[in-house]
């Protein structure tokens, strides 16, 4: 009870502290400028301007928050431009921000485009410590603020594949790992030199919530008692539930809960059926892919046991310990 009791105070205090940050879809700029180029020009500074404060920019409205849309128009009063930048809540898909910035070229929207992101930033309901600083602007093009409905015009950026490996729906994992081993029963053992290999699946299912399941394989249990040692090899089969935070393009933080069924492969000894585990998993973006370290507890929920013999200490528990290093990849965008 107390190692359950331990557990959930793990998962409790863990879920709080990755406030996830509010993710952005931004399609390429649509109309037309001054030069042709000025379309994926603007696309590239407000990718790069949401970027730089750690918002993740995704592929597709679907699995962002909000949607920042640019349209360049031409400005009818005078032989100037018109370049309008809105946000566009996703779950809703009302506009909550237009803005208008009349410009003659292309360098003025530059100058003026932080301005536009903090506004932007600023009609976010978030933690305020994520919140970037007002910048400051020197001389400003003619600026409008207004609350209109409009037609975003869908697209995508290549910058925004950097998010991608973490937004898929089905992921392939496998790791080297170590798991040293505790047994306590009217003595206490403990194995160190135990290594082995993790097979893991998982399924993004909710874009916070995975559920995975593994395969594990190791030297397996080493009891040593007061008349000999037992050496057995038990698969281990986790199931899980993730909790899956996203806090830039490039890392992903996933604390997770759950229990591992034991399956004796020699019949040395009896492994508890079923023992519960806590872990956390860490990725970093490394290719298509991430490199992942994976850090768990577990133990037994009953006695696992020694065949019958001339042992006194028939039962005992198992605490495990375990540390993976691997790598993972995605499959089917969301």
């Amino acid at each position: 009870m107390k190692a359950l009791f331990f557990i959930l105070l793990f998962i409790a205090a863990c879920f709080p502290l990755f406030a996830d940050p509010p993710t952005f879809h931004i399609p390429i700029v649509s109309g037309s400028g001054i030069d042709p180029s000025d379309n994926d020009f603007l696309t590239t500074m407000i990718i790069m301007e949401t970027q730089v404060h750690d918002f993740p920019v995704m592929n597709t409205p679907m699995e962002a928050d909000y949607t920042i849309e640019g349209i360049i128009n031409p400005y009818e009063a005078f032989e100037d431009n018109v370049f309008y930048l809105g946000l566009r809540d996703n779950k809703t898909g009302v506009n909550i921000l237009d803005q208008n910035v009349v410009f003659y070229t292309i360098n003025d929207v530059v100058q003026f485009l932080p301005l536009l992101m903090f506004n932007i930033f600023s009609n976010i309901p978030m933690d305020p410590d994520i919140l970037p600083a007002a910048p400051s602007v020197s001389a400003a093009p003619s600026l409008s603020v207004a609350g209109r409905v409009s037609n975003p015009q869908a697209g995508m950026n290549q910058t925004g594949m950097d998010s991608a490996w973490s937004s898929m729906r089905l992921y392939l994992a496998v790791c080297g790992s170590w798991s040293p081993r505790i047994y306590s029963g009217e003595t206490e053992s403990v194995h160190v030199g135990n290594f082995g290999a993790v097979f893991m699946v998982e399924w993004n299912f909710l874009r916070f919530v995975s559920f995975g399941a593994a395969f594990e394989m190791s030297m397996g249990d080493w009891v040593v008692t007061n008349h000999r040692e037992y050496k057995d090899l038990v698969a281990e089969i986790p199931v899980y539930l993730k909790g899956v935070f996203r806090p830039s393009t490039y890392f992903l933080l996933e604390p997770y809960a759950g229990v591992h069924f034991n399956l004796t492969l020699t019949g040395e000894t009896r492994p508890s059926l079923l023992s519960v585990l806590v872990g956390f998993q860490y990725g970093v973006k490394a290719g298509p892919g991430a490199v992942i370290i994976d850090l768990r507890f577990s133990q037994d929920l009953f006695p696992s046991k020694l065949n019958p013999g001339i042992e006194t200490m028939n039962e005992y528990r198992r605490s495990l310990l375990r540390a993976g290093i691997g790598y993972k990849i995605g499959f089917f965008p969301r």
